[in-house]
């Protein structure tokens, strides 16, 4: 934006994940599966003083935030007796999630030093279910459901029913409807910070949706292809939105009280001939703001879409199958979409971002080496190295190179 910078202010991230899975046949009907995961983060955002004369508000500061996520899933599996044209599987299982969160925060002022801390954590039982069920030979029928148990927002119960119904053959129709949710963040619920005051109270955003589709199997001689039509609607309710100003003085600044909807078209494409493969996808999106609830500002307005949303978006991935490996390029497209510009001035304007394209690469091979299958991996991620924001005043990530191995062990 042109704007000054601090050039001796950093950030300092450290991430670590990691999963393990374990799967077990306990009778040739009951299948078991336990899946136990950790997720760390350290983050450290460090601004030190600039120099001698340095010495006025406040010139140096230190914020440093740690998380950690444990998570253990276990499901069991039954398979009915094939009394219909297909087996019926029916699913239970328990997810167990926990998360801890620290901040530390000091600084240097010409008010004098400071320093302010903080620990949070909460935990969340899942219980589970869910049947797949072939009942005639051209219908196929998924139910599930769960219910959430957290010690913050309580217990929130979901679902999802969907139906695949095939006609003649290659021809299917297929429809879903659901419930979901997005639970609070940690700072939502337990901020402290300068203008920031959580709310224990606030529940799980919420959401209701439906979809429509068709697919189609298309063959000529060698060639195959599969293409899929599917319409979409969302509605999403209980936003929680942030305010400036709380209703009553020391009240929270976050509220469960906005409402947007969003309905689209999905195209999707998949097709090979040969050693060489095609995919293709394409989605065309209307969202819109129907309760902007205490926004005041440009970025939640009745009626208006929501933010950073591109109306159009579609990928396209060509890819050629070696013997022992295969090699890739895709190529992403995003529309134009509104933000807000925080650099222009407050309260910040709103703004459409042009759309971009952006070329990745892709390659795997198998490597002749003895004992464990070896596959060499590397990945550019655009490789273009194309400019373009995804956020207004934020520049997009330029080209990024990944290497990397993976080992199957038999």
């Amino acid at each position: 934006t042109g704007a000054l910078v601090d050039e001796d202010a950093r950030l300092d991230r450290r991430l670590w994940t990691t999963t393990a899975t374990a799967g077990f046949r306990i009778h040739r009907r009951l299948d078991g599966r336990v899946q136990a995961g950790l997720v760390t983060r350290d983050q450290a955002s460090i601004d030190g003083q600039d120099g001698p004369a340095d010495t006025l508000g406040v010139y140096a500061s230190t914020l440093e935030w740690q998380l950690s996520r444990r998570t253990v899933d276990a499901r069991l599996d039954w398979t009915a007796p094939e009394t219909t044209p297909g087996a019926t599987v029916a699913s239970v299982g328990v997810a167990w999630e926990n998360a801890e969160a620290s901040t530390r925060y000091s600084s240097q002022s010409s008010f004098g030093p400071f320093s302010a801390e903080a620990d949070y954590d909460r935990a969340t039982v899942g219980y589970y279910a869910q049947v797949l069920s072939r009942p005639a030979e051209a219908v196929h029928l998924t139910l599930g459901g769960r219910i959430d148990e957290s010690d913050t927002y309580g217990t929130f119960e979901t679902y999802r029913l969907g139906a695949t119904i095939e006609p003649v053959t290659g021809t299917r129709l297929k429809g879903a409807w659901g419930r979901g949710f997005k639970e609070p963040s940690f700072d939502q619920v337990f901020g402290s910070g300068f203008g920031d005051t959580g709310n224990p109270a606030l529940e799980p955003e919420r959401s209701r949706s439906w979809e429509a589709g068709l697919e189609q199997e298309l063959t000529a001689g060698a060639a195959s292809a599969t293409v899929a039509v599917t319409w979409f609607d969302q509605r999403f309710e209980r936003l929680i939105q942030y305010t400036f100003t709380p209703p009553e003085p020391g009240d929270p600044n976050y509220f469960n009280v906005g409402a947007a909807s969003a309905r689209g078209l999905e195209i999707e494409a998949r097709g090979r001939i040969g050693r060489v493969g095609l995919d293709g996808s394409y989605t065309y999106l209307e969202t819109e703001v129907l309760d902007p609830g205490l926004a005041t500002d440009a970025g939640f307005v009745e009626g208006e879409p929501l933010l950073r949303r591109p109306g159009r978006a579609g990928t396209l991935t060509g890819r050629y199958h070696l013997d022992r490996g295969s090699a890739a390029i895709t190529v992403r497209a995003v529309g134009d979409r509104e933000d807000l510009d925080f650099a222009a001035g407050f309260p910040a304007p709103r703004v459409t971002l042009p759309g971009y394209a952006t070329v990745d690469l892709a390659a795997e091979h198998a490597l002749p080496v003895p004992g464990p299958a070896v596959t060499g991996l590397i990945r550019v991620e655009n490789a273009l190295d194309t400019e373009y924001q995804s956020v207004a005043g934020f520049p997009g990530i330029g080209r990024v190179i990944r290497l990397g191995i993976r080992l199957r062990v038999r």
